[in-house]
C-alpha cells in the first residue's frame, strides 16, 4: 500500500493537472491499477484510532517560551527561532530540561498558538486582490467561553470565509487539533450544501506537520484524507504572513465581537452542538448586510 503523501500525489496529478492515468502511471512508476485505484477512490476516510490522551503540565515553561519569542519579534523573520528550535533549546537546558513534561508535539501546538498573539500586530496591508467566486479562506481565533462552573476559558473559533461575496461562517472548537479543524470544516459543509473549490489556509499545526527546505508542506494524514474525499484545493501561505488571507483575519474578529460577546455558556456537549447550529444560522442572515467593496 502506498504512503498518504503518494496516494494524495497521483489523485492529484489528475483531479488539478488533468493526467490520464497512463500519463501518471508512467510518470510516477507505479502499476495502472494501482494509479487507477487511487483516483477513482471516493472514500478517504479511514478506521477510528484511538485517541492519544492530551499532554498536561507545560505551564511552567510559557513564560520562558513567551520571553524568547518577544525577543525574536525584535530580529528579522529569517532570525528566528523556529517551533523545532525552541523544544531543542528547553531539552538542551539543564534547567529547564526538568520542567518538561510534555512531548514535542505540545511544545509546537503552544510556540504556534504564541507566535499567532505576539506577531499578528504587524505593519504590513491586507492583501485583499481579486478572488473567484468558489475560493475560501479558513483560520482559528480565540474566544472566550464561560463554562459549567462560571469561569470564563479561551477556546477557539474555526472561521471559512469567501472573499468574493465576504460570507463567512464559524463554529467554536474546544481545541485547535486536526480533529477539530476537520470536525468544524465538516459541519459547515453540510450547513452551506457544498464545499469551495480551493481553500487557504496558514500553516496551522492541525494541518501542517513542518515546512521542508524546499516550501513543500508535509501535512498530517487525517489533513490529507479530509482534502481528498471532499475534492477541494488546499494551499497555504507563506510563513508568518497573514496579509495574504487579510479576509478571514478581518472575519475572526468581526465574527467574535458581533456574535461571541459576552462571552457564550457552554455547560455540556448539547449546549456546544446548540450555539454551533445558531452561528451558522447567524452567519446566513449576516449574508443580508451591504457588501464592504460592491456596496450592494
Amino acid at each position: 500500500m502506498l504512503d498518504m503523501e503518494e496516494q494524495v500525489y497521483i489523485a492529484g496529478r489528475s483531479r488539478y493537472g488533468g493526467k490520464s492515468l497512463r500519463e501518471i502511471a508512467r510518470e510516477s512508476g507505479r502499476n495502472f491499477r494501482t494509479v487507477k485505484k487511487y483516483v477513482e477512490c471516493e472514500d478517504w476516510n479511514e478506521g477510528k484510532k484511538p485517541r492519544k490522551k492530551r499532554a498536561e503540565g507545560l505551564e511552567p515553561l510559557k513564560e520562558t517560551i513567551k520571553e524568547w519569542l518577544k525577543e525574536d519579534q525584535k530580529r528579522n523573520r529569517k532570525y528566528r527561532r523556529t517551533g523545532v528550535k525552541i523544544y531543542n533549546d528547553i531539552v538542551n537546558d539543564k534547567e529547564l530540561n526538568k520542567l518538561l513534561v510534555v512531548g514535542k508535539q505540545t511544545v509546537l501546538n503552544y510556540v504556534s498558538q504564541c507566535k499567532k498573539e505576539i506577531y499578528k500586530k504587524n505593519n504590513k496591508t491586507a492583501m485583499y486582490g481579486l478572488h473567484a467566486i468558489s475560493e475560501a479562506q479558513v483560520d482559528f481565533g480565540a474566544v472566550l467561553i464561560k463554562t459549567a462552573s462560571g469561569v470564563e476559558e479561551t477556546w477557539h473559533e474555526l472561521v471559512l470565509s469567501f472573499p468574493w461575496s465576504n460570507a463567512g461562517f464559524v463554529q467554536v472548537c474546544r481545541h485547535e487539533t486536526k480533529e477539530c479543524l476537520c470536525e468544524a470544516l465538516q459541519r459547515i459543509f453540510e450547513y452551506i450544501g457544498g464545499v469551495p473549490l480551493r481553500i487557504l489556509f496558514d500553516n496551522m499545526s492541525s494541518a501542517v506537520v513542518h515546512i521542508e527546505g524546499n516550501g513543500e508542506r508535509k501535512l498530517t494524514e487525517m489533513f490529507m484524507r479530509f482534502t481528498m474525499h471532499h475534492g477541494y484545493r488546499a494551499e497555504f501561505c507563506n510563513p508568518d504572513s497573514p496579509q495574504e488571507k487579510g479576509n478571514v483575519e478581518n472575519k475572526v474578529g468581526y465574527l467574535r465581537r458581533n456574535y461571541l460577546l459576552p462571552p457564550p455558556k457552554v455547560e455540556s456537549q448539547k449546549d456546544l452542538d446548540e450555539l454551533n447550529q445558531k452561528l451558522l444560522e447567524d452567519c446566513k442572515k449576516d449574508l443580508m448586510r451591504e457588501h464592504y467593496i460592491k456596496q450592494e
